[in-house]
């Protein structure tokens, strides 16, 4: 009847070994949980936060098209006028293709109308977030469209 007790220490010997790796383990994980710059990174979030609700308030048309490595954008308000913002910042992603994302910058090419060089697009849906300052003034703009 002596072996339960090399039993009981062997078994109180492995938790003892587990709890050991398990510490190491975990001691050398990195974990993320804040970044060295989380504060600005607030501020930037805040004031794109701030500039979603104002575009929001006005009920400008965005139109987006795509000619293969071509982005045109067209800007109108309430009445059909065209808008004049500058610069205008135009940013392609798609939720689970962080790959494809493309940002550029539109340079005004009509009246109204904004366009700059691409990556060319793959067919499908795409979210279009539309950054334009106005008067001093940053607005943002999100739409969704699918791509042939």
């Amino acid at each position: 009847m002596t072996y339960w007790k090399y039993i009981i220490i062997s078994l109180l010997g492995g938790m003892m070994l587990f709890h050991f790796a398990a510490l190491f383990y975990i001691r050398h994980q990195r974990y993320e949980l804040t970044s060295p710059d989380y504060y600005q990174r607030e501020m930037n979030h805040e004031s794109t936060l701030n500039a979603l609700r104002r575009g929001q308030t006005l009920t400008w048309d965005l139109r987006v098209e795509t000619h293969g490595d071509k982005i045109t954008l067209q800007i109108h308000d309430t009445e059909g006028k065209p808008v004049h913002a500058d610069p205008v910042t135009i940013h392609m992603y798609r939720p689970h293709r962080s790959a494809e994302d493309q940002t550029v910058l539109a340079l005004p090419n009509s009246e109204g109308g904004y366009s700059s060089a691409i990556t060319p697009l793959q067919a499908g849906r795409w979210n279009f977030s539309v950054t334009a300052n106005l008067d001093g003034t940053l607005y943002a703009f999100q739409k969704r469209d699918s791509l042939r």
